[in-house]
């Protein structure tokens, strides 16, 4: 019977546990050839959402026409003439899109919420953040004996932020006027 003892509660014998389960939901996905990851946790009451690219370095590029067949339009003459109009010649084919950054983080977690002073409101909370950039560039090369417009757009970008993280601010791939002025004084 020696060998078969039982021996007494230990630390490690106790059930250890949270009286809330936690969850935790990832999953890695393609839109529109951009590859982006996404988690969801939940503990206790504070669920925390995140939306960001699957590297480090996010900038992803898509031509135009293959945004377009995803959605199942397959005839771009109509999307070719206006983008030709506004002086994309090469139409879909030759448009990227380059999305420089995809991030969205939300919490409502207390200790995460970010309580900020804004004029004429006072401190406000704030539990998401977010940052959107992307660009449209002009691949076309028009052939020496093309008609040819008064003007070429070569490149068109947008970004939209709230987010101060160092990382995800620098990859937007934005220049602020302050930027474009200090090249100017050199």
């Amino acid at each position: 019977m020696e060998n078969y003892q039982i021996t007494t509660a230990t630390r490690n014998t106790k059930i250890q546990v949270n009286p809330d389960a936690s969850l935790n939901f990832g999953a890695d996905v393609e839109v529109f050839g951009i590859k982006l990851t996404g988690v969801i946790e939940k503990n206790n009451n504070d669920v925390r959402i995140l939306v960001c690219p699957t590297s480090k370095n996010p900038q992803q590029d898509v031509t135009l026409k293959a945004i377009l067949g995803e959605l199942g339009i397959t005839d771009t003459s109509q999307a070719d003439d206006v983008l030709k109009f506004v002086g994309f010649d090469g139409g879909a084919d030759k448009v990227d899109i380059k999305v420089h950054q995809a991030f969205f983080y939300s919490s409502n977690a207390e200790a995460d919420i970010a309580s900020i002073t804004v004029p004429d409101k006072g401190t406000v909370k704030i539990d998401r953040e977010y940052a959107f950039s992307l660009g449209m560039v002009n691949t076309f090369e028009p052939s020496d004996n093309a008609k040819k417009l008064p003007f070429k757009i070569d490149s068109i970008s947008f970004s939209l932020w709230n987010s101060t993280r160092k990382g995800v601010v620098e990859s937007l791939g934005a220049y602020g006027i302050a930027d474009k002025l200090d090249k100017l004084s050199e």
